[in-house]
């Protein structure tokens, strides 16, 4: 079977968010929302042990195509993925199988642009893409910490 068969199938039926697997296992599952699961596995131990890294993601922005970049990722599945993101992976020779393409990716409150994709709208530099959303998810934090 397609590896992005089989990680869509387990995106669907599991109800993840987020499922990352090569052509042999799935490496790991989420629920969680926004680019904390990329973020997640991208900073583990196990994304360093593995090659041919295919995702199936909910919904890919261009902060999380930035991720999808520099883990090498093979293949993506996502039901929605933002012009830039599209673009972006395009770019990088990234094989991408998507439902909607949308204009952009909407913040959780749908009233305007995702911060994180906000963040790198302009950016074409991978490292700099990477700190900008470090810095922005930083800011969130620490938004929602002054707001409780």
């Amino acid at each position: 079977m397609n590896p992005l068969n089989h990680l869509k199938q387990e995106l669907e039926e599991k109800h993840y968010t987020c499922v990352i697997g090569n052509e042999e296992n799935i490496l790991f599952t989420s629920k969680d929302k926004g680019v904390k699961p990329l973020l997640d596995f991208f900073q583990s131990d196990e994304y360093k042990k593995h090659t041919n890294i295919y995702v199936a993601d909910k919904i890919i922005g261009k902060g999380a195509a930035f991720l999808l970049i520099a883990m090498s990722v093979k293949g993506l599945y996502t039901p929605i993925i933002s012009e830039s993101a599209q673009d972006l992976l395009f770019k990088h020779h990234t094989d991408v199988i998507s439902g909607k393409v949308v204009p952009y990716i909407k913040n959780r409150t749908g009233d305007g642009r995702c911060p994180i994709e906000s963040s790198v709208v302009n950016e074409d530099d991978i490292e700099k893409a990477l700190q900008k959303i470090n810095q922005t998810l930083e800011k969130l934090r620490n938004n929602a910490l002054n707001n409780n």
